[in-house]
């Protein structure tokens, strides 16, 4: 479904949805691809059920005309085309796993989903790098522009570094996912990960500037917050009585996740099921060659399935959950500026 930001903006308004209006306008400022509602697979999300973000008018691009122009203080200093490129990737090309989340993300949007990328690790596209630079800024064809600091090239225990993605959950990108190459950035916010990348510039400035970091100019590099999520059942479903399975996500950020809890009405904080790595690896394959599949569960910037066993009896209930995280925080439901915890609402018939 695609909903432009007019509409959008049209419908909030009629609803009361400032919170959805923020959204929207700060993770795309001209369209928003809705997900499905449909069931999502616990790990994986499907290309059809992700979000897409749309951060102007881009035309398909011509992988033939196509390049990838790096440039330091002094100018020009490498240009690759798309076969140049892969060559590289048949050499050097690595897979990873990384969630990426709209830093307005809400319940109600549901911006956020689960990715198997391939690529090429930025740091070996770039290559050696002065000690001077500070700042590594990327700018996509759509005119987006996002920066890192420098400090990201360096893989550090258990964390990927930012690359230059080719393919998607096992396909090549298409063009709405940023074909020819995307920019993915595990551990940060969305509008880090620029589509379309045409251009890499190195900077001695340590200025975080950017399209959207001059709205954290605080934070502008701030990484994403832990929190989790309820997939299903959806917020005011309606749902039979009995033995009703709830699913969700819980993201790990800086600290590790080590516990995901589930409340239902006012009753107690109950222990989920964290899917264990064996699990995933056993049913999904593309896991095998992720980097962070030999690394401890769950993974930084990555999201864990969860799995709750409710016993629903009739009448309406609420359904809440929180995290719980190596630093000692537990987490749940606060304000929608990244939201750590969610509650829904549900009607069980019988």
């Amino acid at each position: 479904m695609h909903v432009s930001r007019r509409q959008f903006l049209g419908q909030a308004a009629k609803a009361g949805a400032g919170i959805a209006i923020v959204g929207i306008w700060g993770c795309e400022r001209t369209e928003w691809t809705a997900p499905v509602a449909v069931k999502r697979p616990l790990f994986l999300t499907p290309d059809s059920e992700a979000f897409v973000l749309s951060h102007g008018e881009q035309a398909p691009i011509d992988e033939s005309q196509w390049r990838l122009d790096i440039y330091a203080n002094q100018g020009l200093r490498h240009r690759f085309t798309i076969r140049q490129l892969r060559d590289l990737q048949a050499e050097k090309g690595i897979d990873a796993l990384a969630s990426v989340v709209c830093v307005f993300d809400s319940p109600e949007q549901d911006m956020a989903y689960n990715g198997f990328f391939r690529g090429l690790a930025l740091a070996d596209v770039i290559g050696e790098v002065s000690p001077h630079v500070k700042r590594i800024h990327i700018h996509g064809a759509d005119g987006f522009h996002s920066s890192l600091p420098v400090s990201v090239l360096q893989e550090s225990a258990h964390r990927v570094t930012p690359m230059l993605a080719t393919a998607f959950q096992g396909v090549s990108l298409s063009h709405e996912r940023g074909f020819p190459i995307r920019l993915i950035a595990p551990g940060f916010y969305a509008y880090k990960h620029i589509k379309y990348v045409t251009a890499i510039t190195l900077s001695d400035e340590p200025e975080a500037t950017g399209d959207f970091e001059s709205m954290f100019r605080s934070d502008p590099d701030r990484p994403m917050s832990s929190f989790s999520k309820i997939q299903e059942p959806f917020d005011t479903a309606i749902v039979q009585a009995g033995r009703l399975t709830i699913i969700g996500y819980a993201l790990p950020s800086d600290s590790p996740i080590t516990r995901v809890d589930v409340q239902v009405d006012q009753g107690p904080w109950q222990t989920a099921h964290l899917v264990s790595q064996e699990q995933l690896l056993a049913e999904v394959e593309l896991l095998g060659t992720a980097r962070q599949h030999a690394w401890p569960y769950p993974y930084h910037g990555v999201w864990a399935p969860w799995v709750f066993q409710w016993q629903a009896s009739a009448g309406a209930h609420s359904i809440s959950v929180r995290t719980h995280t190596a630093d000692a925080k537990n987490m749940a439901e606060t304000s929608y500026l990244g939201t750590p915890g969610q509650t829904i609402h549900v009607q069980v018939m019988d």
